[in-house]
């Protein structure tokens, strides 16, 4: 062992069962397992996911000093369980991670140095204009670039929704050719080489485009009505559904080509449901129809029913036999149908005559006794089937609340996209099934479909999300009635993949998206699991672990929505994730958005430096913390554009990974949206985006901080609520005591921006030296007309950030200093709404 090695000590106790406690280690440490006192003076047998065999356990001639030793030399998640005393069943478990070294050229990137900007991969334009574009990344100071999947999409145009993994997307070809993935590896390789930049992309393994190729020609691929019958009824209801709102939309009168108005009179609308949904009493008309006419109408009782006159006479002939010598008292259940036909329930007949053919001291011969028994299983079978009818009746007040829910987001409350007119390109609801046949009269004459031995494996199910469903069960199986109950948010343009439990349940799949996940491997630094919450964990454990075969330090990043930091854990310690993606934006104020950077930032300021050999202690799992997301709206939207820079600046004094995505250092007023945006991103270039746009010159000095810090050890963070909206952000470096702060002043409601700045804050105390005020930003306003272009992704050109940098402190203009250099206290005298500033304090000592 070296002097400087570092060592962590993880203690065994018997019942410790620790999935979900996060254990992040490093290159080049070493773990020592030890007994605690629970296992002193027992056998111990140990085991890692390192290796086959137990680990040997080092006594040095007493139990009390007895350890077992792993060394950290390869990055990922590995786990380790341990059994006593010969115990079959482990007596405890848990896992560690081991980080993965990543370089630029050769250089150590420390993770906690990395600033990430993401980039929608269809709107970059043809491979040959892409360093343009990417290079306003390059110049903001940006050392990781995200791409969204780089492969051919599908007919949605959704840039999560792939028609082909091995193919590229058309959007990255030229005029006169096709490029290849060879050339997008040079790219990448060139970007590092020239601009010491990263690149990750996005995995998607959850889902397919619904026209994908691939798909109908292994359509085992999917859940389909064929190799997942359970989902037969729910197939009818979508498709009753579906013509439900085609019926609805087809009272239409074409006014121009521009206007559509509704028609009065029409099939649904004597029933209080226009053509345009936009009003809380339509909803009301939509479910009395549905839950009177439309579902009803389905009998979907009969799928959870038997066929009581058929069981009857297989019972009676039974009967008939003479009673049974062996009763049974218990109660009798039906047995689903696997295929769910219609009436196609059962009971176990063994078990029915123990139950129900018995001597009977009230019947006056053996016919009579025949007929008692018979009639008392009719009357038990006619229950049953009632129960049928009551669970029916649920699963219809489940689909009326789930679609009326879904119709007024869309099309009536203020926050929704309030679609109005139902059309075939808007439909009322969203299909469930992927439906390619041409369509019949009705539901009824559908039905078939689902039973059809060449149709029913192509009715696939599409993918979505469901609110507060358990990460680790899956919502297509048969234990779920996720589809039937209209429970699912659906993407109406993915297909949901059905990968099995093994490689050998769907051979293809497997195989299919291993080569794609070793390709991405093979290209880029890093991947970020779409959908990671979704996708089958056994999946994404075995296609991650192909995936560091080809790249052993893959940068891999995810965005979980478990409802659970437990839950969370558990995935981080099984997919052996890097970072998980945390957002700025889901904090409602700055009291919240600097807890956030507390909880995910950093050690506290003050912790002592450690020993080089301690106990493992618990952690935060290791975040990705974004001030704004891809797929969520812009903060201009939801807060300010004032904000802007004032949260930029506030992400970037987390000591973890930090980015943002394109579009908000241009101040694009709008998020740009994953399906529906094609127009392209700006290039770097006059009268496109340059330095002087937006928050682009403030970026780079922000970015370049955050990546100076890292290196240079300021890995304590303390953050100060100095106001409402003024939040002061400290980081500290243990070894040397010098901090840098930085301090905010944001602005989330866009009705009390204040302008003049006049703060009235205490002042803040200055314990050593103030050497200098790094920086300082206000945001200007200029009185500029806002066009949207028709072709490009331009942001606003009225508001920009002023930055003053490496200023005495009696330069600044936002501030006064009131002391010498054994310190003293910092005014702010002026600090308007979106103002930052950001001063280095060093020791005294």
């Amino acid at each position: 062992m070296t002097v400087d090695e570092q060592v962590r000590i993880i203690v065994l106790n018997d019942g410790d069962h620790l999935e979900a406690v996060v254990r992040r280690f490093e290159q080049g440490w070493r773990v020592y397992f030890v007994l605690g006192d629970n296992l002193l003076g027992k056998s111990v047998v140990l085991k890692t996911s390192l290796s086959p065999h137990p680990l040997p356990w080092s006594n040095h001639g007493s139990a009390l000093n007895a350890k077992a030793e792993v060394d950290c030399s390869t990055a990922g998640s590995f786990s380790y369980e341990f059994y006593v005393d010969g115990s079959p069943t482990r007596n405890g478990c848990g896992y560690f991670l081991v980080d993965p070294s990543l370089s630029i050229n050769g250089s150590p990137l420390p993770l906690d140095s990395v600033v990430g900007q993401t980039h929608l991969a269809k709107l970059l334009g043809p491979l040959s204009e892409w360093k343009d574009r990417l290079r306003v990344s390059k110049e903001s100071g940006y050392n990781m670039i995200h791409l969204t999947p780089i492969h051919s999409l599908g007919i949605s145009n959704s840039s999560y929704s792939i028609k082909s993994h091995h193919e590229l997307n058309e959007t990255l070809n030229e005029k006169d050719r096709s490029v290849s993935f060879d050339e997008v590896t040079s790219l990448v390789n060139e970007m590092e080489k020239e601009w010491e930049m990263l690149t990750v992309q996005d995995v998607v393994w959850n889902h397919a485009a619904k026209n994908a190729p691939w798909l109908q020609e292994h359509p085992e691929s999917a859940y389909n009505c064929e190799n997942s019958p359970h989902l037969r009824p729910a197939y009818i209801v979508d498709r009753a559904l579906h013509h439900f709102g085609r019926e609805i939309g087809e009272d239409i009168r074409k006014i121009n080509a521009m206007r559509y108005i509704p028609v009065i009179t029409g099939k649904w609308s004597d029933r209080g449901i226009p053509v345009c949904v936009d009003r809380e009493e339509h909803i009301g008309s939509i479910a009395h129809s549905l839950r009177h006419s439309i579902l009803p109408s389905l009998r979907l009782a009969e799928f959870f029913q038997c066929d009581v006159e058929r069981s009857v006479h297989e019972f009676e002939r039974i009967a008939k036999g003479g009673p049974s010598s062996d009763s049974l008292d218990e109660v009798l259940p039906l047995v689903q149908d696997e295929q769910y036909r219609r009436r196609g329930c059962t009971v176990d007949m063994q078990r029915t005559a123990r139950i129900f053919n018995r001597t009977r001291g009230d019947a006056s011969d053996e016919s009579h006794r025949v007929h008692l028994c018979t009639e008392s299983f009719r009357g038990h079978l006619l229950h049953l089937n009632g129960e049928g009818e009551r669970k029916a009746q649920s699963i219809i007040d489940d689909i009326v609340g789930a679609c009326c829910g879904h119709i007024r987001y869309e099309r009536v409350d203020g926050g929704g996209p309030r679609k109005g007119i139902v059309t075939e390109k808007e439909p009322l609801l969203t299909d469930y099934f992927l439906h390619e046949f041409e369509e019949g009269n009705g539901w009824e004459e559908e039905e078939k479909n689902a039973f059809d031995e060449k149709r029913a494996k192509f009715l696939m199910a599409f993918n979505g999300w469901v609110m507060s469903h358990d990460p680790l069960k899956n919502f297509a199986l048969s234990d779920s009635e996720v589809y039937l109950r209209r429970q699912l948010v659906c993407w109406g343009d993915s297909v949901k993949l059905n990968y099995g439990d093994r490689p050998d349940d769907s051979s293809f799949l497997w195989r299919y998206m291993q080569e794609y996940t070793e390709k991405c491997a093979r290209i880029f630094h890093g991947v970020r699991i779409d959908n990671a919450h979704g996708t089958p964990i056994h999946v994404a454990e075995y296609l991650l672990a192909a995936a560091r075969k080809i790249r052993p330090n893959l940068f891999v990043f995810a965005e979980l929505f478990t409802g659970s930091e437990q839950l969370d854990n558990l995935f981080v310690n099984r997919l052996g994730i890097t970072s998980l993606i945390r957002e700025a934006q889901a904090a409602h104020d700055s009291h919240e958005q600097g807890r956030l950077v507390y909880r995910y930032g950093g050690d506290v300021v003050g912790a002592m430096v450690q020993k080089r050999i301690r106990l493992s202690a618990p952690s935060v799992a290791h975040a990705f913390f974004l001030d704004q997301s891809h797929d969520n709206p812009s903060p201009v939207q939801i807060r300010s554009v004032h904000d802007l820079l004032p949260t930029a600046a506030m992400i970037t004094m987390a000591s973890c990974a930090v980015g943002s995505t394109r579009g908000y250092d241009e101040v694009v007023p709008h998020a740009i949206h994953v399906v529906d945006e094609t127009r392209l991103y700006a290039r770097w270039a006059e009268g496109e985006t340059n330095e002087e746009s937006g928050l682009i010159g403030a970026r780079r000095v922000l970015n370049q901080l955050h990546a100076k810090l890292a290196k240079e050890g300021f890995d304590q963070v303390f953050v100060d609520q100095m106001s409402p909206d003024v939040v002061g952000i400290t980081r500290h470096n243990a070894v040397t005591h010098e901090s840098v702060v930085v301090v905010s002043h944001t602005a989330f409601n866009k009705d009390a921006i204040d302008r003049d700045g006049r703060v009235n804050l205490r002042w803040i105390p200055i314990c050593g030296v103030l050497e200098e005020i790094l920086f300082e930003m206000e945001v200007k306003e200029e009185r500029v007309e806002e066009k949207e272009d028709a072709e490009r992704l331009l942001g606003w050109k009225s508001y920009r950030v002023e930055t003053r940098e490496h200023l005495s402190p009696s330069a600044s203009s936002l501030s006064r200093y009131h002391g010498g250099e054994q310190g003293g206290h910092l005014e702010l005298t002026r600090f308007p709404s979106g103002a930052v500033l950001a001063f280095r304090i060093d020791s005294i000592l």
